[in-house]
C-alpha cells in the first residue's frame, strides 16, 4: 500500500495526474540498478489515467523538472525512441517493455 502511495504521488509531481492509490496495478518485480552497490531499489506500476484530467505537476523544485516538457507519445513509438537511444534512462526502458507486454 505504501509503494502505491509513494507511486500516485510521483505521478502527480511528475506529470500531473492525480490517481487513486489502489488503481495501481504492479508492473512486473522489483529491480536494483546496480546490486550490491547502491541501495537504490526500482518499483514498476501501470494505471490508465484521463488526458483530460491532467493537470500541471507540482514538481519538486529540482532543476531537472524545471525545464521539463511533457508530451504523450504512443508506446511503439517510445519503444523506437530506446532502441534508437533517444531514450537512455534504462529503467524508463525497462518499464516501457515490461508495459508493452501486457498487450
Amino acid at each position: 500500500e505504501g509503494r502505491r502511495r509513494c507511486a500516485a504521488r510521483e505521478l502527480h509531481e511528475e506529470v500531473g495526474f492525480e490517481v487513486d492509490p489502489g488503481a495501481l496495478q504492479e508492473l512486473g518485480p522489483s529491480t536494483f540498478p546496480v546490486p550490491g552497490m547502491i541501495a537504490e531499489r526500482h518499483f514498476f506500476f501501470h494505471v490508465e489515467v484521463d488526458p483530460a484530467r491532467q493537470g500541471t505537476p507540482p514538481e519538486d523544485g529540482s532543476p531537472l523538472e524545471r525545464s521539463a516538457a511533457i508530451v504523450a507519445i504512443p508506446l511503439d513509438e517510445a519503444l523506437a525512441l530506446a532502441r534508437r537511444g533517444d531514450i537512455e534512462d534504462e529503467k524508463t526502458e525497462l518499464g516501457l517493455r515490461r508495459l508493452a507486454e501486457l498487450r
